[in-house]
């Protein structure tokens, strides 16, 4: 099979796919709800947030039920490093809540001009 022939077999393919999509399809496309960058970053943001709160609370109850006393130390740091970051996540999910429902100004390509 030559490339001109390859060529001429996917673009009848492609018409063919193209032709299949009916109105209610394209409707159907076009009304799904759409997620943005902001709002996935919310959702992260938020699940990073619940991550850290029950990672931290398994380390302090490491950390106060350790057998050992190097054990109730490591689980200690941990449980305070995840207390520590929690205040950052938070203002993160803050700051990005604003920016969502901020409206900011759109750039103008200087070729438009």
């Amino acid at each position: 099979m030559e490339l001109d022939e390859l060529k001429s077999l996917l673009n009848e393919k492609m018409e063919r796919v193209h032709r299949e999509k009916s109105a209610g399809d394209l409707a159907i496309l076009l009304g799904r709800k759409t997620q943005s960058v902001t709002g996935k970053l919310r959702r992260s943001l938020r699940l990073e947030i619940i991550a850290c709160i029950i990672f931290s609370i398994g380390c302090a109850a490491g950390a106060i039920f350790g057998a050992y006393a190097w054990l109730r130390i490591y689980f200690g740091i941990f449980a305070c490093m995840c207390f520590l970051f929690l205040p950052l996540l938070y203002i993160l999910l803050r700051k990005t809540n604003e920016l969502g429902g901020a409206a900011l100004p759109v750039k103008t390509c200087p070729a438009m001009r």
